[in-house]
């Protein structure tokens, strides 16, 4: 029995069992932190946000020119992005094309986050679903 649990002690040390468990509850916890989704306490409409920010309705246009410019911005690099991952596919240059993806995957990120503020803003409302934006989005690409 003691020559069991001395190799068993001895690959548990090796293999550094107590720092990867250590290490799979940190990751499990970030991941809950991460994905886990809070209610805002602040119920407000539209107009009682801009009158708590003090903001006027020419701040909104100007607003919405920028968030416009910058999903503009921000589908170009999307567009030159995908364009260099099919050159990299073509050229077998899998590893490259991994992080191209992962930029690919922040710039979207940026436009979905510009696009729904734009949209917001251009509703007049807060509080709308990602549901509600997608169905304009398509609504408007259908026209």
């Amino acid at each position: 029995m003691g020559l069991i649990s001395g190799v068993k002690n001895m690959l548990n040390n090796a293999l550094g069992t107590s720092t990867l468990k250590a290490q799979h509850a940190g990751i499990k916890e970030m991941a809950k932190s991460v994905l886990s989704v809070e209610k805002s306490t602040r119920t407000e409409t539209f107009q009682e946000a801009l009158a708590r920010l003090n903001l006027t309705e020419a701040d909104i246009e100007r607003r919405e020119l920028a968030f416009k410019r910058l999903s503009l911005v921000f589908s170009v690099f999307g567009g030159i992005i995908i364009i260099y991952m099919i050159y990299l596919v073509i050229i077998h240059s899998f590893f490259a094309v991994l992080g191209c993806f992962g930029i690919l995957m922040i710039i979207a990120a940026q436009l979905f986050r510009y696009n729904f503020w734009l949209y917001q803003m251009q509703q007049r409302r807060l509080g709308c679903s990602v549901k509600e934006w997608f169905m304009n989005l398509i609504s408007n690409v259908k026209r």
